[in-house]
């Protein structure tokens, strides 16, 4: 069998993709984690959803997000421990930017342009143009598509 050679554009558009590829696993783990500590804090507090439509609705997003973690962590090339601190500091981050930012559009927008000033690592996962006008349309009056 001949061996095929990877030209380097080709290597470097691969890495790309595993690098998306990893984010995505990263996020999937981590709204998982966060699902299942809503249940928990329900539970501590001794909270039940009262609406019937909702508690079916929360344990249909609890039952995808497991399904989805254990469909990325039960590949063979995937294990949790890769992404185990990625996942702790993707839900640290989510969390911290959404209780001191969700109530302020231009907090988001100055916490972005924070993030802007850092070395890019990972081209493949940084958002485009086209991602940023749309965030933030609303902030500088522009209609939304």
């Amino acid at each position: 069998m001949k061996k095929v050679q990877i030209t380097p554009e080709r290597a470097k558009q691969l890495e790309e993709l595993e690098q998306f590829e990893n984010a995505v696993l990263t996020i999937v783990v981590t709204s998982k984690q966060l699902i299942d500590e809503v249940f928990k804090k329900h539970k501590e507090l001794n909270v039940g959803f009262t609406d019937i439509n909702e508690r079916i609705a929360w344990k249909k997003i609890r039952d995808g997000a497991a399904s989805l973690d254990n469909i990325a962590f039960n590949s063979p090339y995937c294990s949790y421990d890769k992404f185990k601190k990625s996942v702790l500091m993707v839900k640290f981050m989510m969390l911290e930017l959404i209780a001191r930012c969700d109530d302020s559009n231009m907090r988001f927008w100055q916490f972005h342009n924070l993030l802007k000033t850092f070395k890019l690592v990972y081209p493949a996962v940084a958002p485009t143009i086209e991602d940023e006008r749309e965030a933030f349309a609303d902030l500088f009056g522009q209609p939304d598509k």
